[in-house]
């Protein structure tokens, strides 16, 4: 049995004050050079499924209907949600939502795989997490991870964007 929690007491004008609705200028910050994480990824990660599972059937494509790679073959279908990151659990969290929205919002197709694919190493932790969101609520998910400044992945993580998660979890 849960313990009931104390109701929260009601804000005072004063704290309210600190959450300012009024519209406000804030000073320009300069420009400063960045370079892209994600194009890299999805340019090198396209190249390496057409020419790895292009030949057995499957078309790829890039940018598909917002998504970042889609990979589809008859009775088969995977969107891959491409995010940079600083840890796996801050890219799982960014992409999951867009990948959901994409297998089901409206007249979307069904999808078999939705796959979270950053240059951020996952830890154990971190497929626990996805192993327990496909468990609990049946997310098609997998995480492939791309190491930083690398050409290629390994052929386990890229058959990863083609199998049925928990196959081999």
């Amino acid at each position: 049995m849960l313990d009931e929690l104390p109701a929260p007491a009601e804000p005072t004008e004063q704290g309210l004050a600190r959450y300012s609705e009024a519209a406000r200028l804030r000073r320009a910050i300069s420009a400063k050079e960045f370079l892209p994480r994600q194009a890299p990824i999805q340019n090198r990660l396209y190249r390496q499924l057409v020419r790895d599972y292009g030949p057995e059937g499957y078309q790829v494509r890039c940018e598909d209907h917002r998504v970042d790679i889609s990979i589809r073959r008859k009775g088969y279908t995977g969107f891959l949600e491409i995010k940079p990151a600083d840890s796996a659990r801050e890219a799982i969290r960014l992409a999951l939502g867009q990948l959901l929205e994409y297998a089901h919002y409206l007249e979307a197709d069904r999808v078999d795989n939705l796959v979270v694919v950053s240059d951020a190493a996952p830890e154990a932790k971190d497929m626990k997490y996805i192993r327990q969101l496909r468990q609990r609520y049946g997310i098609p998910l997998c995480y492939v991870y791309w190491p930083r400044r690398a050409e290629e992945i390994s052929r386990k993580e890229l058959a990863k964007c083609v199998e049925l998660p928990g196959r081999n979890a």
